[in-house]
Protein backbone atom coordinates (compact mmCIF):
# COMPACT_ATOMS: atom_id res chain seq x y z
CA UNK A 1 0.00 0.00 0.00
CA UNK A 2 2.85 2.16 1.03
CA UNK A 3 4.45 1.90 -2.46
CA UNK A 4 1.26 2.45 -4.72
CA UNK A 5 1.09 5.56 -2.46
CA UNK A 6 4.44 6.98 -3.70
CA UNK A 7 3.80 6.06 -6.84
CA UNK A 8 0.42 8.11 -7.19
CA UNK A 9 2.66 10.81 -5.06
CA UNK A 10 5.47 10.89 -8.40
CA UNK A 11 1.96 10.90 -10.47
CA UNK A 12 0.29 14.11 -9.43
CA UNK A 13 3.67 15.72 -8.36
CA UNK A 14 4.13 15.14 -12.28
CA UNK A 15 1.29 16.98 -13.45
CA UNK A 16 0.86 19.74 -10.99
CA UNK A 17 4.31 20.72 -12.45
CA UNK A 18 3.52 19.60 -16.09
CA UNK A 19 0.66 21.27 -16.28
CA UNK A 20 1.86 25.13 -14.66
CA UNK A 21 1.31 27.49 -17.06
CA UNK A 22 2.90 30.67 -16.70
CA UNK A 23 2.87 31.52 -20.26
CA UNK A 24 -1.53 32.66 -20.52
CA UNK A 25 -3.16 34.55 -23.40
CA UNK A 26 -3.15 37.54 -20.95
CA UNK A 27 -2.23 40.62 -23.30
CA UNK A 28 -2.84 43.71 -22.10
CA UNK A 29 -4.29 47.05 -24.33
CA UNK A 30 -2.86 50.49 -24.92
CA UNK A 31 -4.31 53.16 -27.90
CA UNK A 32 -5.08 56.34 -29.12
CA UNK A 33 -6.86 58.90 -26.79
CA UNK A 34 -8.85 60.68 -29.49
CA UNK A 35 -9.05 61.15 -33.23
CA UNK A 36 -8.34 59.14 -36.18
CA UNK A 37 -4.87 57.94 -35.79
CA UNK A 38 -4.36 54.51 -34.13
CA UNK A 39 -1.18 53.84 -32.33
CA UNK A 40 0.92 51.15 -33.21
CA UNK A 41 0.53 48.01 -30.92
CA UNK A 42 3.24 47.62 -28.41
CA UNK A 43 4.27 44.68 -26.24
CA UNK A 44 4.40 42.62 -29.84
CA UNK A 45 5.44 39.00 -28.35
CA UNK A 46 6.28 35.88 -30.80
CA UNK A 47 6.31 32.65 -29.48
CA UNK A 48 9.82 30.64 -29.45
CA UNK A 49 9.80 27.20 -29.98
CA UNK A 50 6.32 26.52 -28.15
CA UNK A 51 4.23 25.03 -31.37
CA UNK A 52 5.42 22.49 -33.84
CA UNK A 53 3.11 23.87 -36.02
CA UNK A 54 2.68 27.20 -35.68
CA UNK A 55 4.11 30.34 -34.08
CA UNK A 56 2.22 32.88 -31.92
CA UNK A 57 2.14 36.66 -31.75
CA UNK A 58 0.46 38.57 -29.19
CA UNK A 59 0.35 42.15 -28.68
CA UNK A 60 -1.49 44.99 -26.79
CA UNK A 61 -5.35 46.14 -27.76
CA UNK A 62 -5.52 49.75 -29.36
CA UNK A 63 -8.10 52.32 -28.68
CA UNK A 64 -10.27 52.38 -31.74
CA UNK A 65 -8.32 49.42 -33.82
CA UNK A 66 -10.68 46.89 -35.76
CA UNK A 67 -8.28 44.50 -37.30
CA UNK A 68 -4.57 43.67 -36.84
CA UNK A 69 -2.14 42.85 -39.65
CA UNK A 70 0.34 41.12 -38.94
CA UNK A 71 4.04 41.12 -40.73
CA UNK A 72 7.05 38.67 -40.75
CA UNK A 73 10.85 38.73 -42.21
CA UNK A 74 13.50 36.88 -42.17
CA UNK A 75 15.65 40.31 -41.03
CA UNK A 76 14.99 42.76 -38.97
CA UNK A 77 13.80 45.09 -41.91
CA UNK A 78 9.46 46.28 -41.94
CA UNK A 79 9.94 47.66 -45.55
CA UNK A 80 10.61 44.15 -46.62
CA UNK A 81 8.37 42.75 -44.62
CA UNK A 82 5.71 40.15 -45.47
CA UNK A 83 2.14 40.73 -44.61
CA UNK A 84 1.17 36.76 -43.36
CA UNK A 85 -2.19 37.87 -42.04
CA UNK A 86 -5.20 39.72 -39.97
CA UNK A 87 -6.80 39.00 -36.69
CA UNK A 88 -9.65 41.07 -35.07
CA UNK A 89 -8.29 39.42 -31.47
CA UNK A 90 -4.94 40.38 -30.24
CA UNK A 91 -3.27 37.10 -31.37
CA UNK A 92 -2.65 35.69 -34.39
CA UNK A 93 -0.83 32.54 -35.07
CA UNK A 94 1.27 31.84 -38.25
CA UNK A 95 1.00 28.03 -39.49
CA UNK A 96 2.87 28.84 -42.68
CA UNK A 97 6.40 29.49 -40.49
CA UNK A 98 9.37 27.10 -41.74
CA UNK A 99 11.08 25.15 -39.38
CA UNK A 100 14.69 26.06 -38.44
CA UNK A 101 14.36 29.67 -39.03
CA UNK A 102 14.10 32.72 -37.04
CA UNK A 103 11.35 35.58 -37.89
CA UNK A 104 11.23 38.97 -36.90
CA UNK A 105 7.18 40.17 -36.68
CA UNK A 106 5.65 43.19 -36.95
CA UNK A 107 1.92 44.35 -36.15
CA UNK A 108 -0.27 46.83 -37.24
CA UNK A 109 -3.35 48.26 -36.13
CA UNK A 110 -6.21 49.50 -38.51
CA UNK A 111 -9.89 50.39 -38.49
CA UNK A 112 -11.96 51.54 -41.92
CA UNK A 113 -10.27 54.64 -42.35
CA UNK A 114 -6.25 54.46 -40.77
CA UNK A 115 -3.78 51.89 -40.20
CA UNK A 116 -0.71 52.47 -37.75
CA UNK A 117 2.86 52.52 -38.02
CA UNK A 118 4.45 49.49 -37.75
CA UNK A 119 5.26 47.78 -34.26
CA UNK A 120 8.59 47.38 -32.55
CA UNK A 121 9.80 44.24 -33.56
CA UNK A 122 10.21 40.67 -31.90
CA UNK A 123 11.75 37.49 -32.88
CA UNK A 124 10.12 34.10 -33.06
CA UNK A 125 10.45 30.69 -34.14
CA UNK A 126 8.56 27.30 -34.93
CA UNK A 127 9.61 24.43 -32.55
CA UNK A 128 10.83 21.30 -34.04
CA UNK A 129 8.56 18.14 -33.81
CA UNK A 130 5.18 16.77 -34.99
CA UNK A 131 1.82 18.45 -33.59
CA UNK A 132 -0.12 15.32 -33.89
CA UNK A 133 2.15 12.93 -32.62
CA UNK A 134 1.61 12.73 -29.28
CA UNK A 135 -1.65 11.52 -27.46
CA UNK A 136 -3.74 14.39 -27.66
CA UNK A 137 -4.77 16.84 -30.41
CA UNK A 138 -2.83 20.69 -29.63
CA UNK A 139 -4.91 22.74 -27.42
CA UNK A 140 -6.02 25.22 -30.23
CA UNK A 141 -7.80 28.48 -28.99
CA UNK A 142 -11.46 27.89 -27.97
CA UNK A 143 -14.31 28.38 -29.71
CA UNK A 144 -16.87 31.15 -29.92
CA UNK A 145 -20.31 31.07 -30.72
CA UNK A 146 -21.36 33.18 -33.91
CA UNK A 147 -23.57 35.67 -31.76
CA UNK A 148 -20.66 36.39 -29.59
CA UNK A 149 -17.46 36.31 -31.80
CA UNK A 150 -14.16 37.33 -30.34
CA UNK A 151 -12.56 40.72 -30.45
CA UNK A 152 -9.89 42.59 -28.96
CA UNK A 153 -11.95 45.28 -27.89
CA UNK A 154 -14.97 43.48 -26.51
CA UNK A 155 -12.20 41.40 -24.44
CA UNK A 156 -10.45 44.10 -22.90
CA UNK A 157 -13.99 45.60 -22.00
CA UNK A 158 -14.40 41.87 -20.56
CA UNK A 159 -11.45 42.30 -18.83
CA UNK A 160 -12.06 46.07 -17.59
CA UNK A 161 -15.79 44.45 -16.52
CA UNK A 162 -14.43 41.60 -14.61
CA UNK A 163 -12.12 43.06 -12.52
CA UNK A 164 -14.13 46.00 -11.45
CA UNK A 165 -15.83 45.71 -7.82
CA UNK A 166 -18.77 48.11 -8.93
CA UNK A 167 -20.17 45.08 -9.87
CA UNK A 168 -21.13 43.75 -6.33
CA UNK A 169 -23.57 45.61 -4.56
CA UNK A 170 -21.19 46.53 -1.51
CA UNK A 171 -18.78 47.68 -4.19
CA UNK A 172 -16.11 45.43 -2.33
CA UNK A 173 -16.16 42.28 -4.82
CA UNK A 174 -15.18 41.96 -8.41
CA UNK A 175 -15.56 38.58 -10.83
CA UNK A 176 -12.25 38.50 -10.55
CA UNK A 177 -11.99 38.68 -6.30
CA UNK A 178 -12.38 34.70 -6.58
CA UNK A 179 -10.26 34.08 -9.44
CA UNK A 180 -7.21 34.79 -9.28
CA UNK A 181 -4.23 34.21 -12.00
CA UNK A 182 -1.55 33.47 -9.11
CA UNK A 183 -3.91 31.04 -7.54
CA UNK A 184 -4.54 28.91 -11.13
CA UNK A 185 -7.70 30.61 -11.79
CA UNK A 186 -9.51 29.62 -8.49
CA UNK A 187 -9.57 31.66 -5.03
CA UNK A 188 -6.14 32.24 -3.45
CA UNK A 189 -7.88 33.16 -0.46
CA UNK A 190 -9.59 29.91 0.16
CA UNK A 191 -5.93 28.74 1.38
CA UNK A 192 -4.50 31.91 2.95
CA UNK A 193 -7.61 33.22 4.62
CA UNK A 194 -9.56 29.91 5.16
CA UNK A 195 -11.46 31.18 8.29
CA UNK A 196 -12.80 34.10 6.15
CA UNK A 197 -13.61 31.59 3.15
CA UNK A 198 -15.57 28.91 6.04
CA UNK A 199 -18.75 27.85 5.32
CA UNK A 200 -20.13 25.68 8.55
CA UNK A 201 -21.64 23.28 5.85
CA UNK A 202 -25.26 21.40 6.40
CA UNK A 203 -25.13 21.08 10.11
CA UNK A 204 -24.77 25.06 10.10
CA UNK A 205 -21.53 24.27 13.37
CA UNK A 206 -18.08 25.31 12.26
CA UNK A 207 -15.54 22.87 13.44
CA UNK A 208 -17.29 19.25 11.65
CA UNK A 209 -16.16 17.36 8.95
CA UNK A 210 -19.09 18.87 6.73
CA UNK A 211 -17.38 22.54 6.72
CA UNK A 212 -17.02 23.67 3.42
CA UNK A 213 -13.76 25.64 2.26
CA UNK A 214 -15.34 28.32 -0.43
CA UNK A 215 -15.06 32.25 -1.26
CA UNK A 216 -15.56 35.14 0.97
CA UNK A 217 -18.55 37.14 -0.65
CA UNK A 218 -20.45 40.35 0.40
CA UNK A 219 -22.56 41.19 3.78
CA UNK A 220 -25.93 40.14 3.99
CA UNK A 221 -27.64 43.26 3.07
CA UNK A 222 -30.97 45.26 1.12
CA UNK A 223 -31.38 47.64 -1.29
CA UNK A 224 -31.25 50.85 1.18
CA UNK A 225 -27.31 49.42 2.15
CA UNK A 226 -28.62 48.45 5.41
CA UNK A 227 -26.92 44.66 6.81
CA UNK A 228 -28.86 42.17 8.18
CA UNK A 229 -27.45 39.79 10.79
CA UNK A 230 -27.14 36.74 8.86
CA UNK A 231 -27.30 32.81 10.32
CA UNK A 232 -23.61 31.39 10.97
CA UNK A 233 -22.06 34.58 9.66
CA UNK A 234 -23.53 37.46 11.42
CA UNK A 235 -22.39 40.81 10.31
CA UNK A 236 -19.01 39.19 8.66
CA UNK A 237 -19.04 38.07 4.53
CA UNK A 238 -20.52 34.94 4.12
CA UNK A 239 -18.77 32.08 2.50
CA UNK A 240 -20.28 30.61 -0.54
CA UNK A 241 -20.75 27.00 -0.35
CA UNK A 242 -18.69 25.37 -3.14
CA UNK A 243 -14.77 26.66 -3.79
CA UNK A 244 -14.65 28.30 -6.74
CA UNK A 245 -13.50 26.65 -10.07
CA UNK A 246 -10.61 28.01 -12.34
CA UNK A 247 -11.33 30.64 -14.77
CA UNK A 248 -8.51 29.36 -16.93
CA UNK A 249 -9.45 26.98 -19.52
CA UNK A 250 -12.74 27.44 -18.81
CA UNK A 251 -14.22 28.37 -22.16
CA UNK A 252 -13.91 24.43 -23.25
CA UNK A 253 -16.27 23.28 -20.74
CA UNK A 254 -19.73 22.33 -21.88
CA UNK A 255 -21.40 23.43 -19.41
CA UNK A 256 -19.81 25.64 -15.91
CA UNK A 257 -19.94 25.40 -12.43
CA UNK A 258 -19.61 22.23 -10.38
CA UNK A 259 -22.62 21.35 -10.87
CA UNK A 260 -23.15 22.01 -14.38
CA UNK A 261 -26.32 24.64 -13.75
CA UNK A 262 -24.51 27.07 -16.32
CA UNK A 263 -25.65 25.28 -19.60
CA UNK A 264 -24.41 26.08 -23.21
CA UNK A 265 -27.90 27.80 -23.68
CA UNK A 266 -27.60 31.43 -22.95
CA UNK A 267 -30.61 33.26 -22.37
CA UNK A 268 -30.97 36.93 -21.33
CA UNK A 269 -31.27 37.42 -17.53
CA UNK A 270 -33.95 39.50 -18.40
CA UNK A 271 -36.43 38.06 -20.50
CA UNK A 272 -35.80 34.94 -20.75
CA UNK A 273 -35.20 34.97 -24.21
CA UNK A 274 -32.48 32.68 -25.81
CA UNK A 275 -29.58 34.80 -27.40
CA UNK A 276 -27.23 31.79 -27.66
CA UNK A 277 -28.39 28.82 -28.47
CA UNK A 278 -25.30 26.48 -28.15
CA UNK A 279 -21.73 27.40 -26.95
CA UNK A 280 -22.57 30.07 -24.69
CA UNK A 281 -21.99 28.68 -21.01
CA UNK A 282 -19.22 31.31 -20.22
CA UNK A 283 -22.14 33.61 -20.79
CA UNK A 284 -24.77 31.94 -18.58
CA UNK A 285 -21.87 31.34 -15.97
CA UNK A 286 -21.23 35.47 -16.07
CA UNK A 287 -24.38 35.96 -15.06
CA UNK A 288 -24.88 34.34 -11.90
CA UNK A 289 -22.58 35.42 -9.15
CA UNK A 290 -23.71 39.53 -9.30
CA UNK A 291 -27.11 38.39 -8.23
CA UNK A 292 -26.05 36.05 -5.72
CA UNK A 293 -26.99 37.46 -2.00
CA UNK A 294 -23.39 35.63 -1.33
CA UNK A 295 -21.42 36.22 -3.93
CA UNK A 296 -22.02 39.70 -4.68
CA UNK A 297 -25.46 41.16 -4.22
CA UNK A 298 -27.91 42.80 -1.65
CA UNK A 299 -31.11 40.84 -1.31
CA UNK A 300 -33.55 41.20 -4.55
CA UNK A 301 -30.85 42.71 -6.97
CA UNK A 302 -31.57 41.77 -10.37
CA UNK A 303 -30.09 42.62 -13.84
CA UNK A 304 -31.41 45.79 -14.45
CA UNK A 305 -29.86 47.36 -11.20
CA UNK A 306 -26.60 46.14 -12.08
CA UNK A 307 -26.26 47.47 -15.51
CA UNK A 308 -27.94 50.81 -14.07
CA UNK A 309 -25.15 50.88 -12.08
CA UNK A 310 -22.47 49.77 -14.27
CA UNK A 311 -23.69 52.34 -16.93
CA UNK A 312 -23.12 55.21 -14.47
CA UNK A 313 -19.51 54.31 -12.87
CA UNK A 314 -16.69 55.54 -13.69
CA UNK A 315 -14.57 52.02 -15.39
CA UNK A 316 -12.20 50.71 -12.32
CA UNK A 317 -12.95 53.83 -10.56
CA UNK A 318 -12.11 51.59 -7.19
CA UNK A 319 -9.03 50.13 -8.65
CA UNK A 320 -5.76 51.28 -6.41
CA UNK A 321 -3.77 50.85 -9.80
CA UNK A 322 -4.29 48.95 -13.10
CA UNK A 323 -1.67 48.24 -15.80
CA UNK A 324 -0.89 51.70 -18.11
CA UNK A 325 -1.47 49.93 -21.05
CA UNK A 326 -5.01 49.33 -20.03
CA UNK A 327 -5.53 52.49 -18.23
CA UNK A 328 -4.37 54.10 -21.65
CA UNK A 329 -7.34 51.99 -23.21
CA UNK A 330 -9.50 53.02 -21.29
CA UNK A 331 -8.68 56.84 -21.56
CA UNK A 332 -11.25 58.69 -19.25
CA UNK A 333 -14.01 57.04 -21.32
CA UNK A 334 -17.19 56.31 -19.61
CA UNK A 335 -18.79 52.26 -19.82
CA UNK A 336 -21.25 53.49 -22.57
CA UNK A 337 -17.93 54.73 -24.46
CA UNK A 338 -16.33 51.60 -23.91
CA UNK A 339 -19.60 50.02 -24.86
CA UNK A 340 -19.91 51.63 -27.96
CA UNK A 341 -16.32 50.87 -29.28
CA UNK A 342 -17.23 47.07 -28.47
CA UNK A 343 -20.50 46.56 -29.59
CA UNK A 344 -21.28 49.91 -32.11
CA UNK A 345 -23.64 51.45 -29.65
CA UNK A 346 -23.58 52.74 -25.62
CA UNK A 347 -26.13 50.64 -24.25
CA UNK A 348 -24.89 49.04 -21.26
CA UNK A 349 -27.37 45.88 -20.92
CA UNK A 350 -26.91 42.17 -19.08
CA UNK A 351 -26.54 40.66 -22.55
CA UNK A 352 -23.53 42.83 -23.60
CA UNK A 353 -21.68 42.68 -19.55
CA UNK A 354 -22.06 38.63 -20.33
CA UNK A 355 -20.91 38.99 -23.56
CA UNK A 356 -17.56 40.63 -22.40
CA UNK A 357 -16.36 39.27 -19.61
CA UNK A 358 -17.10 35.78 -21.67
CA UNK A 359 -15.14 37.41 -24.61
CA UNK A 360 -12.20 37.62 -21.46
CA UNK A 361 -12.23 34.50 -20.59
CA UNK A 362 -12.16 33.45 -24.31
CA UNK A 363 -8.98 34.63 -24.14
CA UNK A 364 -7.01 32.93 -20.89
CA UNK A 365 -5.96 29.55 -22.21
CA UNK A 366 -2.93 28.24 -21.09
CA UNK A 367 -1.58 26.06 -23.96
CA UNK A 368 2.62 25.76 -23.59
CA UNK A 369 3.51 23.66 -21.08
CA UNK A 370 6.04 21.41 -20.59
CA UNK A 371 3.49 18.52 -21.27
CA UNK A 372 2.31 20.59 -24.51
CA UNK A 373 5.55 20.72 -25.69
CA UNK A 374 6.55 17.06 -24.96
CA UNK A 375 3.62 15.75 -26.53
CA UNK A 376 4.27 17.76 -30.36
CA UNK A 377 8.00 16.39 -29.19
CA UNK A 378 9.49 19.75 -28.87
CA UNK A 379 11.25 18.85 -25.59
CA UNK A 380 10.88 15.44 -23.83
CA UNK A 381 9.77 15.40 -19.74
CA UNK A 382 12.25 14.79 -18.00
CA UNK A 383 12.93 11.45 -16.88
CA UNK A 384 10.47 11.43 -13.75
CA UNK A 385 7.88 13.84 -15.43
CA UNK A 386 7.62 10.66 -18.18
CA UNK A 387 7.97 8.23 -15.52
CA UNK A 388 4.78 10.21 -13.51
CA UNK A 389 3.01 10.55 -17.00
CA UNK A 390 2.84 6.06 -17.50
CA UNK A 391 2.29 5.57 -13.85
CA UNK A 392 -1.00 7.94 -14.79
CA UNK A 393 -1.62 6.20 -17.68
CA UNK A 394 -1.19 2.71 -16.16
CA UNK A 395 -3.01 3.76 -12.73
CA UNK A 396 -5.88 4.93 -15.22
CA UNK A 397 -6.12 8.34 -13.82
CA UNK A 398 -6.64 9.16 -17.24
CA UNK A 399 -10.21 7.62 -17.15
CA UNK A 400 -11.73 10.82 -15.89
CA UNK A 401 -8.71 13.13 -16.31
CA UNK A 402 -7.58 12.92 -20.02
CA UNK A 403 -7.22 14.57 -23.32
CA UNK A 404 -4.87 17.90 -23.66
CA UNK A 405 -7.19 19.99 -20.51
CA UNK A 406 -6.77 16.05 -18.47
CA UNK A 407 -10.87 16.30 -17.68
CA UNK A 408 -13.48 14.41 -19.36
CA UNK A 409 -15.90 17.49 -18.50
CA UNK A 410 -18.47 14.29 -17.09
CA UNK A 411 -19.87 14.32 -13.82
CA UNK A 412 -19.15 11.54 -11.34
CA UNK A 413 -19.62 10.87 -7.34
CA UNK A 414 -15.84 9.76 -6.44
CA UNK A 415 -17.23 9.75 -2.61
CA UNK A 416 -16.41 13.01 -0.66
CA UNK A 417 -18.67 13.52 1.69
CA UNK A 418 -22.10 12.10 2.10
CA UNK A 419 -24.20 12.37 -1.16
CA UNK A 420 -27.15 14.34 0.90
CA UNK A 421 -24.77 16.46 2.69
CA UNK A 422 -24.17 18.41 -1.23
CA UNK A 423 -27.06 16.52 -4.16
CA UNK A 424 -25.04 18.42 -7.03
CA UNK A 425 -25.68 17.44 -10.25
CA UNK A 426 -29.26 16.13 -9.35
CA UNK A 427 -30.00 19.79 -8.29
CA UNK A 428 -29.90 20.84 -12.12
CA UNK A 429 -31.34 17.60 -13.57
CA UNK A 430 -33.81 16.37 -11.66
CA UNK A 431 -32.30 12.60 -11.85
CA UNK A 432 -31.66 10.82 -8.29
CA UNK A 433 -28.83 8.80 -10.53
CA UNK A 434 -26.73 12.03 -10.17
CA UNK A 435 -26.80 12.74 -7.01
CA UNK A 436 -23.50 13.97 -5.06
CA UNK A 437 -21.95 14.04 -8.77
CA UNK A 438 -19.54 16.88 -9.70
CA UNK A 439 -17.88 18.00 -13.00
CA UNK A 440 -14.15 16.66 -13.45
CA UNK A 441 -11.98 19.47 -12.92
CA UNK A 442 -8.89 20.27 -15.35
CA UNK A 443 -5.26 19.08 -13.87
CA UNK A 444 -3.83 21.98 -15.69
CA UNK A 445 -2.52 24.43 -12.90
CA UNK A 446 -3.42 22.29 -10.74
CA UNK A 447 -0.43 23.18 -8.47
CA UNK A 448 -1.65 26.47 -7.77
CA UNK A 449 -5.25 25.95 -6.68
CA UNK A 450 -5.28 24.57 -3.18
CA UNK A 451 -7.60 23.63 -1.41
CA UNK A 452 -8.87 20.85 -3.37
CA UNK A 453 -12.58 19.17 -4.05
CA UNK A 454 -15.25 20.68 -4.65
CA UNK A 455 -15.78 21.85 -0.76
CA UNK A 456 -11.97 22.91 -0.17
CA UNK A 457 -11.25 19.51 2.38
CA UNK A 458 -7.65 18.95 0.98
CA UNK A 459 -5.23 21.42 1.49
CA UNK A 460 -2.79 19.28 -0.04
CA UNK A 461 -2.24 17.31 -3.23
CA UNK A 462 -0.21 14.67 -0.66
CA UNK A 463 -3.97 14.42 0.72
CA UNK A 464 -5.85 14.15 -2.12
CA UNK A 465 -3.42 11.37 -3.06
CA UNK A 466 -4.29 9.82 0.17
CA UNK A 467 -7.97 10.05 -0.28
CA UNK A 468 -7.86 8.29 -3.81
CA UNK A 469 -5.54 5.24 -2.06
CA UNK A 470 -8.12 4.70 0.19
CA UNK A 471 -11.13 4.41 -2.22
CA UNK A 472 -12.52 6.73 -1.29
CA UNK A 473 -14.63 8.36 2.06
CA UNK A 474 -18.10 7.83 1.55
CA UNK A 475 -19.77 5.00 -0.39
CA UNK A 476 -22.72 5.04 -2.82
CA UNK A 477 -24.78 3.35 -5.38
CA UNK A 478 -23.32 5.51 -7.94
CA UNK A 479 -19.43 5.46 -7.33
CA UNK A 480 -18.10 3.80 -9.94
CA UNK A 481 -15.96 1.47 -8.30
CA UNK A 482 -13.96 0.57 -11.33
CA UNK A 483 -11.87 3.62 -10.85
CA UNK A 484 -12.53 5.04 -7.04
CA UNK A 485 -10.94 2.03 -5.59
CA UNK A 486 -8.06 1.13 -3.15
Amino acid sequence: MNRLKLIVALVFAFFAVIFYAPNLLTPTATGAVGGTTLDAPTSVVASDENYADKIGIMWDTIRGATTYRVFRNTTDDSSTATDVGTSVTNYYYDSTAATNQIYYYWVKAENTTSSSDFSQSDTGERGVGDANAGVFAPLNPPPAPPQNPVTATKSFLGKTLFWDEQMSSTRTVACGTCHGFSSGGSDGRSFTEALRSTNPGPDNTYGNDDDIIGSAGVISSNADGSFNLATNFGFNEQATGRKANTFINAAYAPDLFWDGRATSQFRDPLTNQIVIPIGGALESQAVGPPTSSVEMAHGGRDWNDIATRMASVKPLALSPSMPDSLETWIGGRTYPELFEEAFGTPDVTPVRIAMAIAAYERSLFSDQTPLDKSDALIEPLTPQENQGRQLFIQLQCNVCHDGSLMTDNVYHNIGVRPQAEDIGREQVTGNPEHRGQFRTPTLRNVELRAPYMHNGRFQTLEEVIDFYDRGGDFDAPNIDRGNIRE
